[in-house]
């Protein structure tokens, strides 16, 4: 992602290998600031979850961001 958007995404922090299309990822960082973040390489995470969940959710209170931090 653009270096101006990381704080939007989780970011990996990757190792180069001596393969030189594969990186090892050495940590994730959730929105970091972009001076914090250790990549612009943005991680992406889908969900299936039962439906008792969404009852859940509903009274879970917002984290940073304003959004419910579901990990």
């Amino acid at each position: 992602v653009d270096p101006s958007q990381v704080h939007l995404y989780g970011c990996a922090a990757a190792d180069a290998t001596v393969d030189g299309d594969v990186v090892r990822i050495t940590d994730l960082v959730e929105k970091p600031d972009p001076a914090d973040a250790p990549s612009n390489l943005a991680i992406i995470g889908r969900y299936v979850l039962d439906p008792a969940v969404f009852e859940i959710l509903r009274h879970t209170e917002p984290g940073r961001g304003g959004e419910i931090q579901l990990t």
